[in-house]
């Protein structure tokens, strides 16, 4: 018994320790590491990685209803993001790059059922 508490208070403070490292600030204020941000509600709103205050590696964002609606892959020093967007039931919706925050290349759109309904190439955010 006195050892599965053990174990138990070992595993309590790892993850208590691991709580500390979200949501934290250089001494200049930049982000750095895992932040996570949540709605009103208390539901993540996004999970993700930074580095001198800029997203790098997979960033997750999540409706308030605790559903996934995008997932973005952004590459340190680069503009360039791989987005995928969701519908409520879970099925992608679109996909394609931003530069800059807005659309470029080729975007897909998908239905609520997953299939492709429409195609089209952008560039600087407008239709090309």
């Amino acid at each position: 018994m006195r050892s599965i508490l053990t174990v138990l208070a070992l595993v309590w403070g790892c993850l208590a320790f691991a709580q500390d490292d979200i949501n934290q600030v250089d001494a200049e204020g930049k982000k750095q590491g895992h932040w996570e941000k949540k709605y009103k509600n208390g539901e993540l709103r996004y999970s993700g990685q930074f580095k001198d205050d800029a997203p790098v590696g997979l960033f997750k964002r999540y409706s308030n209803k605790g559903k996934i609606s995008s997932t973005l892959q952004y590459k340190s020093g680069v503009s360039a993001v791989t987005a995928q967007l969701f519908h409520e039931n879970g099925k992608v919706l679109a996909d394609g790059n931003y530069i800059s925050q807005k659309k470029d290349s080729v975007w897909k759109f998908y239905s609520k059922n997953g299939l492709l309904f429409s195609e089209g190439n952008y560039k600087g955010g407008s239709l090309d």
